[in-house]
């Protein structure tokens, strides 16, 4: 292993447990196409399972009752750790996320209907970062005035990756009092579906006022950056067998009560491509 790999693992590994004292939901934005507009606006009582898809399908990390809320043509939005919580090893916030392969479980809560016509649904929700020869790993680290950008990496494999992690560091202000910078730490993991047409994307934040997010079958974004809820900027990709693409889009400034925010950057981001 190189040591820019050890220190890439590192670094993944310190940004997947660092929080732990922050108690962050995950906002799930999924996709349950097969029941198209059968439940479109209705609220959906559902039974959630985290579990360990590595040593055993029975190891439940996490399991409570929650909500789903149906938007348009199937799509649904789940805020997995607001629910009442019913089981499971850990709490949502002591899940150290690079230590396992882990699968959501989602089922619907409804005696009156038959079990046949229920909601069943599953996802990967992220793959484990481990160490490979074939690995590919890089750091990209911009101007002092950038605040967003484009790199490109060529894929030595010439194949379709496995799964890409990428951390995002940059800053922003407080436009009153520029003088004052603070940081902004984005964790993304991506793997593909639909033979890379799409990917599943998982990201963790470490701002207080956010929430770890992860997209269902998500077509060239791998995340947002954002301390509030409208978004900075987007973190966007485009993929071949060849070479990866990532954009950091130009951001817009962030109005908050009274206050407005905009990044100031630079940026840096460290990447580790996986294959096996």
């Amino acid at each position: 292993m190189t040591k820019r790999m050890a220190f890439i693992l590192v670094f993944v590994c310190a940004l997947t447990s660092a929080h732990i004292s922050l108690a962050q939901p995950i906002l799930v934005h999924g996709k349950l196409s097969q029941y198209n507009k059968k439940n479109i606006s209705i609220p959906v009582k559902v039974h959630i399972d985290i579990k360990d898809a590595v040593h055993s399908s029975n190891h439940m990390i996490y399991e409570e009752t929650n909500t789903l809320m149906f938007k348009d043509s199937g799509s649904y939005e789940l805020l997995v750790g607001k629910g009442k919580r019913s089981g499971g090893s850990n709490s949502i916030d002591s899940i150290i996320w690079n230590l396992d392969d882990y699968v959501l479980y989602i089922e619907e809560l409804n005696e009156k209907m038959k079990t046949e016509d229920l909601i069943r649904h599953s996802i990967l929700l992220r793959r484990q970062t481990l160490p490979h020869p074939e690995n590919q790993e890089g750091i990209v680290e911009a101007g002092q005035s950038a605040t967003h950008g484009k790199i490109e990496i060529p894929l030595k494999q010439k194949k379709l990756p496995k799964k890409i992690t990428i951390d995002l560091t940059t800053s922003y202000i407080n436009i009153m009092y520029p003088g004052g910078r603070y940081p902004i730490f984005r964790h993304y993991e991506w793997y593909p579906t639909n033979k890379g047409k799409s990917g599943n994307c998982f990201m963790l934040t470490y701002s207080e006022k956010t929430t770890h997010e992860f997209w269902e079958e998500a077509e060239k974004k791998l995340g947002d950056v954002r301390i509030h809820d409208k978004p900075f900027q987007t973190l966007q990709y485009q993929i071949s067998q060849d070479k990866l693409q990532i954009f950091l889009t130009e951001p817009e400034k962030v109005k908050f009560l009274s206050e407005t925010y905009a990044i100031k950057g630079p940026w840096k981001i460290i990447y580790l491509i996986e294959w096996q």
